[in-house]
């Protein structure tokens, strides 16, 4: 976490699925017709990247329509894809988000946590409850699961080369970084403890997870 941030406990009540890898950019192609990536020579593989979190919530909406689900945003006028960082944050503020939907959707940043931690809190049998305590998400050595500055050669790679960790879920550190459905806030105190979904409204959106181009110390 970063230094402004608290460590603290919370509790999650509702079930969810995550992806089990980043969105790869031949499926971010397929849904949106384009691909906004730097870096196209990784491959169809490889996770989309250099998107802003109003064309990621977009992207949901399309590929739950795509499937017959139901969209899980309710987007304002005027929300397209492409938009500058600017009227992205500003529009943000009016996307609402239907927690009952069973379209794709963002994870709030608990569940994104949750999900890294490798379920947080690993069930052993009826009576026994073991912590995760990695130093990363699936292993306490960083080159195992990861792609950072130190190895990565500056680019990004394809995903799930890098071992998964105990939800079978890859990349949750380094690679890219993923965008969660949160308002950024330092200062949780103020949130509930249970289902948490940060602020109403903020100057960006949390990302986690590190990138590529992370140091050790950040990821």
């Amino acid at each position: 976490r970063n230094r402004d941030e608290e460590q603290h406990q919370v509790h999650l009540t509702n079930s969810f699925l995550v992806g089990k890898q980043e969105v790869a950019q031949w499926l971010w192609m397929s849904v949106m017709g384009t691909n906004p990536s730097a870096d196209q020579s990784c491959g169809g593989n490889c996770p989309v990247e250099s998107i802003s979190w109003c064309d990621s919530v977009i992207f949901a909406n399309r590929l739950s329509k795509r499937e017959g689900l139901e969209e899980a945003y309710r987007l304002p006028h005027n929300f397209r894809p492409d938009m500058d960082i600017q009227s992205c944050n500003t529009l943000a503020a009016s996307v609402f988000s239907d927690p009952t939907s069973d379209g794709y959707r963002l994870p709030t940043e608990a569940e994104w946590e949750f999900a890294a931690r490798d379920i947080s809190y690993l069930q052993k049998d009826s009576t026994v409850v073991v912590e995760a305590t990695e130093l990363y998400s699936g292993s306490d050595r960083l080159n195992q699961v990861a792609w950072y500055s130190q190895n990565s050669s500056n680019r990004t790679h394809i995903s799930c080369e890098k071992t998964r960790n105990e939800m079978d879920v890859c990349d949750m550190t380094g690679n890219v970084f993923e965008w969660t459905g949160d308002w950024y806030e330092s200062d949780t105190s103020t949130f509930p403890n249970v289902n948490p979904i940060g602020p109403i409204s903020g100057q960006t959106k949390a990302l986690r997870g590190g990138s590529y181009q992370s140091n050790a110390n950040v990821l």
